[in-house]
C-alpha cells in the first residue's frame, strides 16, 4: 500500500512539473524592447504584398499584438496575467498612440468602415458571436490571419476562412 501511495505522489507532482514547465513555454516567448518586431517574424503570417503595401506603424501594431500570444483570457482583464479581447485591442493600439473605448461594441463606432475585401494590417476586425450585436474583437495582421483574445485559448492567432469565424464576422474599422 506504501509503494502505491509513494508511486501516486511521484506521478502527481512529476505531472505537475510538466504541465508547469508546458503553461510557462506557452506563455514565454520573444520580447522586442522597442515593440516592434522584426520583418521576417511577421512575413511568417502575411503575404508578401501585405507587407510591403503596410506602414510602420501598421506593422507595428501587428508586432505588439504578436507579442500577446499565449497570454491567458480573463473577462474584463487589461494586463498580461489575462485579458479579453477589448482589453487586448486597447492595449495593442495604446502603444501605438491610439486610444480607443473599452468594449468590443463601441470600438466598433471608432474609425472608417473597411470592407472585408479590402482589410489592411493593424485593422479591427468585429465579429458577432452571441447573436446579439457585435461581441469579439481582433486585429488584422495579414494573410487572412488576426491575432484576438479568445475566451477557451487566451491570445491566439486565427484564420478569418476559418468556418467559425467568417460566418460570425460582422465588419471592420481601420482606425490607423
Amino acid at each position: 500500500m506504501l509503494r502505491i501511495r509513494s508511486f501516486s505522489l511521484l506521478f502527481r507532482i512529476a505531472l505537475a512539473i510538466c504541465v508547469a514547465f508546458l503553461v510557462s513555454s506557452c506563455q514565454s516567448g520573444v520580447r522586442y524592447a522597442s515593440g516592434t518586431v522584426p520583418d521576417h517574424l511577421i512575413e511568417q503570417w502575411t503575404g508578401t504584398d501585405e507587407l510591403a503595401e503596410s506602414t510602420p506603424q501598421e506593422r507595428f501594431v501587428a508586432g505588439i499584438a504578436e507579442q500577446w500570444l499565449g497570454t491567458p483570457y480573463h473577462y474584463a482583464g487589461n494586463d498580461r496575467s489575462g485579458i479579453d479581447c477589448s482589453g487586448l485591442m486597447v492595449q495593442v493600439f495604446s502603444k501605438a498612440g491610439v486610444s480607443l473605448p473599452r468594449t468590443s461594441s463601441q470600438q466598433f463606432s471608432t474609425g472608417a468602415d473597411v470592407n472585408s475585401d479590402d482589410l489592411r494590417i493593424g485593422d479591427l476586425v468585429f465579429f458577432n458571436l452571441s447573436g446579439a450585436g457585435i461581441s469579439h474583437v481582433g486585429v488584422y495582421i495579414g494573410n487572412n490571419h488576426f491575432i484576438h483574445a479568445s475566451s477557451s485559448r487566451g491570445v491566439v492567432r486565427d484564420n478569418l476562412s476559418d468556418r467559425y469565424f467568417f460566418h460570425r464576422l460582422a465588419g471592420a474599422r481601420r482606425v490607423l
